[in-house]
């Protein structure tokens, strides 16, 4: 394939991969077999190799499609899936590559029962700085004086989870131990999280998830034939569908159709046929209690409102009573040597639960009028759903790059009382549904209506096209490059909502040396088409400091300029479509604080995998 480039990219790309490999050989510290063997990702990533499978329950490297020979089979676990594999971090890294790793030896099957660990974290320090964003108090005086404000979390628009702005380049903090246990037909997973750490922040009991997920791992292989699996998944945990990355869920690290919070069973059918492996899942599940509700925010004659009365580790509730909420899904689909893989989603969400909702204040049926946000739903109103179907491409191409296409139609009818059972589009649950999508923030508009959405994600290693059709691991020279973008339509009930929003953007990473990558980020984002002064853009140039071109760690220096519409200017006091840079609470949910937004920010982060 490389005979077929221009004399002058031939020249370029051996400037760039070529040369610096030289100095390379000298100050790699590592084995570049030793690296492979150890299935880590190419320089500067963070995510872990993990089967991209919902239903495997062994193994922790994928299989390697595109070293020219066929990849051995390994009875007890499928390849990659409609899924990510319950057992894969929850979170991603900040740079990805889709240069190829290689499976270690496969060991042959025992019955022995084992111990292990593995963890994944992320430590950043975020921080912005500017001039003050609100109006000086002083009577007299017309302007704030206050000198450089520093602030962390950082005051951009980007950096709340939670947001449908977020970007994922300027990252919190996370933390996950999974301790397992069992062999390789049978394991039990315990995982402990956390998206705070305390000494460098502050006892933030909620945001200590404690164990957040316990689940156990079932697999048969020669379930019908030697070439038929089946597993099956039960327990707290969470599924995830429409992940735009190879192992994590993408540049955005959202979920096209959704990422399930619930405990129940997962049942995962495999059926191998030439280079095909056909796949259906199917799951059921709930959650084991809803969140106690103490009235709603700013209740009339309630005095101060009810979400701001909580302690600072009570979750908050919403804006209304949340009911209990359950969780069915449906995928089928299938994977063409390991390259690609077409998926079909169906997942249902659902509660019929007011009586119990309504209790929570006292007195059971206690229902004012629908949409009224005072109490639990009118026993008449129509019964809370989130219904999400659509399908997926992924392509694992080696030389071709890593690519994902998926559209998802979603369908909510009056999803605010819906927990957060489901995570789909930066939003848990239905209030941060209608935050993000059917209504101003904190507000009680009926969250019903749909979402179209398109999701797409490309990434291209230069070093492996360089290379081809030799193999290549990531453990030399490497320019990586990547477009992502995502667009949602929304109709809702209210047709004042109605809009539609696109976020786009591209990343790259040179790799010179094996201790050093240089990169950048730039993204567009833009709330809703119709308003040009909600948009922003923001450029980000990267450092990565690491030990080896094949390794588990690395440490990220980062720059972000923001460049802000004129919906980002504040003004004195609340202003009708001020855009606001401050993050959600979640134990008090009023919208922004009326703060405005920082030009500068910079973030130090450390990530491991193990």
């Amino acid at each position: 394939m490389t005979r077929k480039l221009t004399p002058f990219l031939r020249l370029t790309l051996s400037t760039l991969l070529a040369v610096p490999a030289l100095s390379a050989a000298a100050l790699a510290q590592d084995n570049p077999n030793a690296g492979a063997a150890a299935a880590a990702p190419t320089p500067g990533t963070a995510s872990v190799p993990a089967d991209n499978t919902s239903g495997a329950a062994s193994g922790n490297a994928p299989a390697n499609p595109t070293q020219g020979a066929a990849a051995t089979k390994k009875k007890g676990g499928s390849g990659p899936a409609l899924g990510l594999n319950p057992e894969a971090p929850q979170v991603g890294g900040l740079i990805t590559s889709p240069a190829e790793v290689v499976a270690p030896p496969t060991e042959e099957s025992t019955g022995e029962w084992k111990f292990d660990v593995t963890g994944y974290f992320r430590a950043p320090l975020r921080f912005s700085w500017g001039p003050p964003t609100t109006p000086d108090n002083n009577a007299t005086a017309t302007t704030n004086d206050a000198g450089t404000q520093l602030r962390t979390p950082p005051l951009v628009p980007d950096a709340n989870y939670i947001d449908w702005r977020y970007t994922n380049s300027m990252v919190g903090p996370w933390t996950e131990l999974n301790f397992h246990y069992g062999n390789d037909r049978a394991k039990a997973t315990v995982q402990i999280a956390s998206y705070n750490i305390t000494d460098s922040g502050y006892r933030r009991l909620e945001a200590n998830l404690g164990i957040n997920e316990a689940f156990l791992s079932l697999t048969y292989p020669e379930f019908i034939d030697e070439d038929a699996r089946l597993t099956v998944i039960a327990g707290a945990y969470t599924n995830r569908y429409g992940a735009a990355g190879r192992y994590d869920a993408g540049r955005y690290e959202t979920y096209l159709f959704g990422r399930t919070h619930t405990a129940g069973l997962t049942v995962t059918f495999d059926q191998d046929w030439n280079d095909w492996t056909f796949e259906a899942e199917g799951g059921f599940g709930g959650k084991l209690e809803p969140i106690p509700f103490y009235g709603a925010p700013g209740a009339p004659g309630a005095g101060t409102p009810a979400n701001q009365q909580l302690p600072a580790w009570e979750p908050y509730p919403g804006p209304v009573p949340q009911e209990s909420t359950f969780v069915g899904h449906l995928h089928a689909g299938a994977v063409y040597k390991k390259q690609w893989i077409l998926g079909a989603h169906y997942i249902n969400v659902f509660a019929n639960d007011n009586e119990r909702a309504g209790s929570y204040q006292g007195a059971s049926g206690a229902w004012d009028a629908p949409g009224a946000g005072m109490g639990a739903r009118d026993p008449q109103a129509a019964k809370p759903s989130i219904v999400i179907s659509g399908a997926d491409l992924k392509l694992l191409g080696g030389v071709l790059g890593d690519g994902y296409i998926g559209y998802s139609h979603l369908s909510a009818t009056n999803a605010l009382y819906l927990a957060d059972a489901i995570e789909v589009l930066h939003s848990f649950g239905g209030w941060q549904l209608h935050d993000n999508y059917f209504g101003p923030a904190g507000a009680t508009d009926p969250v019903t209506g749909t979402i179209d959405s398109v999701e797409l994600q490309y990434s291209f290693s230069f070093g492996q096209l360089f290379h081809y059709p030799q193999a290549f691991w990531g453990d030399g020279v490497d320019i990586i490059g990547t477009i992502f973008g995502m667009f949602n339509h929304v109709n809702p009930s209210n047709a004042a909502y109605k809009q539609n929003k696109l976020k786009y953007g591209t990343e790259w990473t040179y790799t010179p040396l094996p201790w050093l990558g240089i990169g950048g980020r730039y993204d567009v984002v833009e709330p809703n088409l119709d308003r040009s002064g909600e948009s922003f853009s923001v450029l980000s140039p990267r450092l990565i400091f690491k030990t080896a071109f094949v390794t588990h760690e690395q440490i990220m220096i980062q720059y972000s300029r923001y460049f802000y519409g004129s919906d980002y200017e504040p003004g004195i006091g609340a202003v009708a479509g001020f855009m606001s840079g401050s993050q959600f609470p979640y134990n008090s949910q009023n919208g922004g604080s009326q703060l405005g937004v920082d030009k500068n920010a910079a973030q130090i982060a450390a990530i491991i995998w193990f």
